[in-house]
């Protein structure tokens, strides 16, 4: 599963918003959006301030996720 597939399925599975994620992390809502559906790259260390942005359970859902193929292919 790509980076923001991943990231998708995890806000979607715990009703997390992007306002929400944009007030933790100082990165437009439109930018997160664009990420969401596959239209941007935001860079790994602002995918580090999204991280660290979710709560610990959704953090560890979405590395599960991202590593299923990620970890796999490595």
């Amino acid at each position: 599963m790509e980076t923001h597939q991943a990231f998708a399925e995890t806000i979607r599975r715990f009703s997390i918003s992007l306002a929400e994620i944009s007030r933790k992390t100082d990165i437009s809502q439109a930018t997160l959006s664009r990420f969401k559906n596959g239209h941007n790259d935001l860079g790994s260390r602002n995918l580090q301030r999204i991280l660290h942005a979710l709560p610990v359970y959704a953090r560890e859902y979405f590395y599960t996720l991202w590593c299923r193929t990620e970890c796999a292919a490595a």
